[in-house]
């Protein structure tokens, strides 16, 4: 199991960067409104925070697995 986490560390550190260029491009968009761009970030940046939290589930269950196991 723990050869596995890095892989999903690095799937995170992905998506923050994958983030991070999307945000720009929309704030570069010049024919959508300044409230369409918003929510549009803020539904991206949710979508990351759902992402860490599953990553965050993944490790407790790693660490339940263990504890349970040892």
């Amino acid at each position: 199991i723990s050869s596995f986490l890095p892989q999903f560390d690095q799937i995170g550190h992905n998506v923050l960067h994958a983030n991070n260029e999307f945000v720009s491009f929309i704030l570069s968009l010049d024919n959508v409104p300044d409230e369409l761009k918003k929510e549009i970030i803020l539904t991206s940046i949710k979508f990351a925070q759902q992402g860490d939290n599953f990553g965050s589930y993944l490790l407790q269950m790693y660490y339940d697995i263990v504890h349970y196991s040892l």
